[in-house]
């Protein structure tokens, strides 16, 4: 089985009111301290309204949101957004 990290996040829904992101489909310390933990970090410091909890993991986020205040369609571009200028900065680096 051939473990990697993804070129981009992968967005799943999970339950009615989160959203899974997905970075990569193995445990790996590399890719928890440069990319869960930068992403889940930047989410939290882009203080969006909607957004109730982050959870990073070795591998992905869950994010928390309200439902009534926004849709997952919604969600996903502003995450993507903050996701793009994250590899956009490491790029930079």
């Amino acid at each position: 089985m051939n473990s990697k990290v993804y070129p981009s996040a992968q967005y799943l829904p999970f339950g009615d009111s989160a959203i899974l992101i997905e970075l990569g489909d193995t445990i790996n310390a590399e890719l928890n301290k440069k990319s869960t933990s930068v992403l889940s970090e930047k989410i939290e410091k882009a203080k969006i309204k909607e957004v109730e909890e982050v959870v990073p993991t070795y591998r992905s986020l869950l994010v928390r949101y309200n439902p009534l205040k926004t849709t997952y369609e919604q969600l996903v571009f502003q995450i993507k957004d903050i996701e793009k200028n994250v590899t956009t900065n490491k790029c930079q680096d």
